[in-house]
């Protein structure tokens, strides 16, 4: 996630890596993939081009890649597309802050250019 200084999410990009024993697995689960993904964005209004998504094959790994820019903002929709839990009472986070404790509380490993380590 890009950030404004630490008030204002200006971009957000995820990289999913999915690993198949070959890559006619691999193949096979990125055409399926595609269309299932493209049909659920469908379901909820949304066209294809909503994240910019790509699927790419890269041996057996199936490699999806889903960014939002500031023109297309992540809401109570899309929220789930890149792991964005609610803080409370059905309010999205806001703040680097409120992001990187969303995104810790599920597990994972948070630093920002800002961090003084």
């Amino acid at each position: 996630m890009v950030f404004a200084g630490t008030e204002s999410l200006s971009s957000a990009s995820l990289k999913y890596t999915l690993r198949f024993g070959s890559y006619e697995a691999a193949h096979s689960a990125e055409a399926i993939s595609h269309a299932q993904f493209n049909l659920a964005l469908q379901a909820i209004g949304y066209d294809a081009s909503k994240f910019n998504d790509k699927f790419s094959i890269l041996d057996n790994e199936l490699v999806i890649s889903l960014s939002l820019g500031s023109d297309k903002t992540l809401d109570d929709t899309t929220r789930s597309y890149f792991l964005v839990d609610y803080i409370k009472d059905d309010q999205l986070p806001r703040t680097l802050a409120e992001y990187k404790s969303n995104y810790e509380k599920q597990g994972f490993s948070c630093t920002s250019t800002i961090d003084n380590k």
